[in-house]
This record gives structure tokens, C-alpha cells and sequence, in this order.
């Protein structure tokens, strides 16, 4: 693993539109099966991020125009950016992720959390949880 430090259009990336290493990850995971179709359970199965967890990670994910959706039984998702540099981009993460991973760690957490995340964290949620 190197210790460079990651592509700045990575780190800008990662800094704008990243809130959490789980994002990180689910993304990976798409994008290492692009015909694949996800949904909140899959994503489980396949990660161990709680069902609840991971249709908000696809959301998110989706919300930054990273992802198709799909209305089926359930909500699907597969990795189709709406871009090219997008795409790109995107990929050059997931590079980044594989052969400087402790370079994204640190930047993920060192991204600056708007007052709406923080807002988020104290929010509640229909069911009661937060």
C-alpha cells in the first residue's frame, strides 16, 4: 500500500461528496459488479452494513448521480454516473481506495461536515430511531 498522497481531483472528490468510509466501500463494490443490480439487502449480504444503513448509503450514492435506480419489489441500484468525468472520477477513487487506503480514510474524515450533517445527527426519525 503507498502513502502517497491521493490525486488532488480524488481528495476534492472524497472532500465534497463523501461523508463516511462505508460510502467508499459500497461504491467499490458496485463498481467492481456494474451489471449488477443492488438493493439494501444485497448490499448486507455482501458488506454487513445494516439493511437501514445501506439503502441510505444507495441513496446518497444515487443522489450524487453516481447510480441508476430501478422500481422493482424493492429499489435497485447499479453504477452508471451521469458523466464521464464523473465515471472517471469515480474510479479513480476506488483506485485510490485499493492502493492508498489509509490516504482515503484520512481524507473521508478529515472532509469538513456541513451544519446539515450535524443537523442529521440529532434528528428523528419517524420509527423513533435516529
Amino acid at each position: 500500500m503507498s502513502s502517497d498522497p491521493l490525486p488532488p481531483d480524488v481528495a476534492t472528490f472524497i472532500g465534497d461528496h463523501f461523508r463516511s468510509i462505508d460510502e467508499i466501500e459500497v461504491l467499490t463494490a458496485i463498481i467492481d459488479a456494474p451489471d449488477r443490480w443492488w438493493d439494501a439487502r444485497l448490499v448486507y449480504g455482501e458488506l454487513g452494513i445494516p439493511v437501514a444503513s445501506a439503502r441510505a448509503l444507495l441513496d446518497r450514492l444515487a443522489a450524487l448521480n453516481l447510480l441508476d435506480i430501478r422500481f422493482t419489489d424493492e429499489v435497485r441500484y447499479r453504477f452508471r454516473p451521469g458523466t464521464g468525468e464523473l465515471a472517471r472520477t469515480a474510479a479513480r477513487l476506488v483506485a485510490a481506495y485499493r492502493s492508498n487506503h489509509a490516504a482515503v480514510v484520512r481524507a473521508c474524515a478529515a472532509a469538513p461536515r456541513g451544519v446539515r450533517d450535524f443537523a442529521d445527527a440529532f434528528r428523528i426519525r419517524r420509527n423513533g430511531n435516529r
